[in-house]
């Protein structure tokens, strides 16, 4: 049992180099699948770590590596997909890893914090990944500067002082109302509106964390 923690983390790893194989595939429908999953063990496995008493430096940079396949490559790979996509057919594509580059600064900077807080600081890899992996299922055309100035606001995001709320399991079950409120109210709108909704939901996401930072520096 104390490996399975680990084994969960390695998982994630996998679905990233999947939905990597998908992506080059255009099959980018099957890549969110594959992310959509490696989130739900990204939040899963820490728990677990912590509950079966086996946390140590092992899987905390198992995890890191996990996420930078998962949520730093991937989201990259897809922007660059859809930079080509849109009309471009020169090496300018390549912009879109971009968002990978930064996605290897966050967690770099995430793992030497020595103090985890209750809300992240910077946009979270997972709801970045998830953010441009819902892109594609949007009606609308993106047009190739338009995702230029995307790609640029998202790695500017992803290392921003912006602070966002944390959607973190704890044991005190009334301390989880916050994100149960999050998930249901979640699913309500994809039972609405489908899998085209992703994107704006993370879009809200960011919106409501704008406000929140806007809020504490009011407060204090």
């Amino acid at each position: 049992m104390k490996h399975l923690p680990n084994l969960l983390t390695l998982m994630n790893a996998a679905l990233g180099c999947v939905a990597l194989y998908f992506i080059a595939d255009l099959e980018l429908r099957a890549a969110m699948y594959c992310i959509l999953l490696a989130a739900f063990l990204d939040l899963f496995d820490g728990l677990l770590a912590r509950r079966l008493g086996v946390s140590g430096p092992l899987g905390t940079q198992l995890d890191s590596l996990a996420d930078l396949i998962s949520f730093g490559v991937v989201p990259g790979a897809v922007a660059t997909v859809l930079l080509s996509l849109s009309g471009l057919d020169n090496h300018v594509v390549l912009f879109g890893f971009t968002i990978t580059l930064g996605a290897v600064y966050r967690l770099a900077v995430f793992n030497t914090k020595k103090d985890k807080e209750d809300h992240f600081k910077g946009l979270p890899t997972p709801a970045n990944a998830l953010f441009w992996l819902g892109l594609p299922l949007l009606t609308t055309e993106i047009s190739y500067w338009e995702l230029f100035v995307m790609i640029m606001i998202s790695t500017y995001m992803l290392n921003s002082s912006l602070l966002f709320l944390r959607l973190k399991i704890r044991k005190n079950i009334g301390s989880n109302i916050g994100l149960i409120v999050a998930i249901l109210g979640t699913i309500v709108i994809f039972l609405i509106f489908g899998w085209p909704a992703l994107s704006p939901v993370l879009t809200a996401y960011l919106v409501v964390s704008i406000l929140f930072t806007a809020y504490k520096k009011l407060k204090n």
